[in-house]
This record gives structure tokens, sequence and C-alpha cells, in this order.
């Protein structure tokens, strides 16, 4: 009787663990995009209060966003690294005429990321560009370090 306790006791041990492993991926990433949501809309909402366009979602930038935002994390800093190369893919797949981003580390929310790049000038400007499409990446690295992309194109 004793091995069979055993067995189920190790049993319930893996599965509770395993379970949460997973709820916490779950939750990271629900986390994530719920973060990118925030910053789009108060890019927006900033935007319109200042008589600008709406920014629409573009699952093109989006993905070029993604893409950038892995390759901050592999490299562990923020950089506009290849901005020019990016941009001219980027650039051909919508026919954008202007391209912009904006990168971030370290912070973990909308809010403060938000507030950061309007207290930079630079940062500011591109959210206030003559844009009319936007995408916004937000990752997790290993350590818990949030990376942020946006890419802004008209």
């Amino acid at each position: 009787m004793q091995p069979a306790i055993l067995v189920l006791f190790v049993f319930v041990i893996y599965s509770c663990s395993t379970e949460s492993l997973s709820n916490t991926v779950i939750i990271e990433s629900k986390n994530v995009i719920t973060v990118e949501n925030e910053l789009m809309t108060l890019v927006n909402n900033y935007r319109v209060k200042n008589d600008l366009k709406n920014l629409e979602y573009s699952s093109i930038a989006y993905k070029y966003a993604n893409l950038h935002t892995d390759y901050m994390i592999s490299n562990g800093s923020t950089s506009h690294d290849n901005f020019s190369a990016r941009a001219s893919n980027f650039s051909s797949e919508v026919n954008a005429t202007l391209i912009s981003e904006n990168v971030a580390k370290s912070y973990t929310d909308a809010l403060s990321t938000f507030n950061a790049w309007m207290a930079s000038n630079v940062h500011r400007k591109a959210i206030e560009g003559d844009f009319t499409h936007s995408a916004v990446s937000v990752k997790t690295a290993t350590d818990g370090t949030y990376y942020f992309t946006q890419l802004y194109y008209k």
C-alpha cells in the first residue's frame, strides 16, 4: 500500500507543478498583450487629444516590431540597430513613405513606458509624427526584463 501512495503523491505533485508553470506562461502572455494594447491606446489617446490622426493597427508592423524586440532581447539592450535595413524591408511590404520607431527596456507597464517616451523629445516626435499605422511589441527576457518596440508608418 505504501508504494501506491508514494506514486500517487509524486503524480499529484508533478501534475500541479506542470499546470502551474503552464498557467504562469499563459498569464505572462496575457499580461504582455495587455501592455501592448494599453500602450497603443495611450499613444492614440494622446494623438486624438492633440488633433492628430488615430493610428491604425498593422499586423505587418507588429511582425517587424516583434523581430526587433527579439533582437534587442538577444543583445540585452535597447537599440535601433539595422533600422535602415528593417525600414527598407518593411516599406517594401506596406509601401510606406515614412517610418519611425520607439524602443524601451525595463519598464513594467504601459503608462511608465509612455511617460518615458513623452519625456524625450525624439520619442515624443515619433508619437506626434505624421503617421497612419502602428503596432507595439512587448516581450520579456528570461530574466523578466520587459522590452518594447513601437513602429510607426505612413
